[in-house]
């Protein structure tokens, strides 16, 4: 990997002159130019790609868990060329000339230094085309090779996967980059709309203007815990009649447990304080938006375990991403992997996680359920948890 930036420049600058209509000022270019409406749709690339053992991906750069997506020859093209201008139109009109362009460059003195088994990353985005080996560590700046040529990263795909012929076209590809996030609007042309204010949409979680995002969630995970809501069942932080509002057919006695007293609390007392039930008695405890108003919750979990029957069962529904709520206090948003640390000594911790950057946003900003479709609030990103629920049974039984 030394020499391969260097030898990279050297015979992509070589090509300049096989490959003259490639260089900026070509008429084409000039004539898009001329032809772009008003009202132009506009994207920069903002990717990373990787060349792994099996093929050539797309991924988001820091930590996502998101998982990596392959890649055509056509993304990377259309990556490239917004890279240099994000006018959709002239980059669809661009990349009409470069797939119709056969003559491939010849880079065999570039990719020798390269193992079909070695990881390449190529960081992506306006004005920029940086390379990095992950073994090596070597890299180097593509971007003056991309400038003359628009073809850095389709020569590339071509040494590890040599074309199928049945890419994609400028469109299709471009809507499978936006609707993966790997484009978006240029700098300082956001649309924010509705969203560009210094106060939530509804300050009650979205109650004024319907069902808040969480509650979807909280219906989600409730139907599908309803067949293992068995026998005696205690719901810290809820109240007796939530049985019949969550159809726990199931449970044969439904007690609500609050540190406040009230007609529909069967018991009143501290999650925190191991003598608030008696040990060893319960089927399954429940508690849905708790832990986070707990200063201790780890002693709540504990707590919970020494009051369930052996093989007993909690269920637990946290927020991950919700305003601040105090009643009387909150302390804590645990993220899943938190939250799966907390139960991680029960037996068969099952992690259930709702939530993606749309319904984030909207769970911050009271935005209601109706106003998202069932795809929105259905659709899942790993790295934007909304609710985290777990399912856990305590050992023995």
């Amino acid at each position: 990997m030394r020499n391969l930036f260097p030898r990279m420049m050297k015979a992509l600058a070589s090509s300049d002159n096989k490959e003259e209509s490639t260089m900026p000022g070509d008429p084409v270019e000039t004539a898009a130019s001329a032809a772009i409406p008003a009202e132009a749709v506009r994207k920069i690339p903002c990717a990373v790609i990787e060349t792994r053992p099996d093929g050539i991906y797309l991924t988001a750069a820091g930590g996502s868990s998101n998982p990596a997506v392959k890649a055509s020859h056509a993304h990377l093209m259309v990556l490239e060329i917004l890279a240099h201008d994000p006018d959709v139109n002239c980059a669809r009109l661009e990349f009409a000339r470069l797939a119709s362009n056969q003559n491939a460059f010849t880079l065999d003195a570039m990719i020798s230094d390269i193992q079909k088994n070695e990881s390449c990353a190529f960081m992506v985005q306006p004005g920029a085309i940086q390379c990095i080996s992950r073994q090596s560590g070597a890299g180097g700046d593509l971007w003056n090779a991309s400038q003359q040529t628009r073809q850095v990263l389709r020569t590339v795909a071509e040494w590890f996967e040599p074309a199928s012929g049945s890419d994609d076209d400028f469109d299709t590809a471009l809507d499978f980059l936006d609707q993966k996030g790997f484009v978006a609007p240029p700098v300082g042309e956001l649309n924010w709309g509705d969203l560009r204010r210094l106060v939530p949409i509804c300050a009650r979680f979205g109650f004024s203007r319907g069902a808040p995002i969480d509650r979807y969630y909280l219906d989600q995970f409730i139907h599908k815990i309803r067949p293992i809501v068995l026998g005696d069942v205690v719901e810290i932080g809820g109240k007796d009649s939530n049985r019949a509002a969550y159809q726990f057919d199931h449970a044969t006695q439904y007690r609500g447990f609050d540190m406040f007293g009230d007609p529909d609390i069967s018991l009143v007392g501290d999650a925190h304080d191991p003598q608030a039930l008696p040990e060893g008695q319960l089927d399954t405890i429940i508690a849905f938006n708790v832990l986070e108003h707990c200063p201790k919750p780890w002693l709540v979990i504990d707590n919970m375990r020494r009051w369930l029957k052996p093989g007993g069962m909690a269920i637990v529904m946290v927020p991950s991403c919700q305003r601040l709520h105090r009643m009387p206090e909150d302390y804590w948003r645990p993220m899943p992997a938190a939250l799966g640390h907390l139960f991680s000594t029960w037996s068969d911790p099952e992690l259930h996680v709702y939530g993606n950057p749309l319904t984030t946003i909207a769970a911050m900003m009271g935005i209601s359920v109706g106003e998202l479709s069932a795809a929105e609030l259905d659709a899942f990103h790993p790295d934007y948890p909304v609710a985290t629920c777990v399912i856990a049974k305590k050992h023995g039984g």
